[in-house]
């Protein structure tokens, strides 16, 4: 079954620029990786909700864990005015076109 997560994500003012570019240069793909999407909210620019997808659980457990993704995510979080908030868990359902 397919894993993956939702995170809400606040930028610091005047961060969103650097935040963009921050995500947008992460071009890794770990094994059982499916897909991304980074989403900027138009009602309020700062809030930023980012989807990942993996083949299943181990593959997105594997990723979440290792140190270089660790270390991105320290950069992403300096950005940030809080700890992201978390969504995790099985996709029961994908659609697409």
């Amino acid at each position: 079954m397919q894993y993956g997560t939702v995170a809400h994500m606040r930028v610091l003012p005047g961060k969103e620029e650097e935040i963009r570019e921050l995500l947008a240069a992460d071009h890794r793909r770990p094994k059982g990786f499916i897909a991304q999407y980074i989403y900027q909210s138009v009602i309020e620019p700062r809030d930023f909700i980012l989807t990942v997808v993996f083949e299943d659980y181990d593959s997105y457990h594997d990723n979440s864990h290792d140190p270089e993704v660790g270390a991105n995510f320290q950069k992403i979080r300096a950005l940030l005015e809080d700890d992201p908030k978390w969504y995790d868990g099985n996709i029961v359902l994908s659609v697409t076109a």
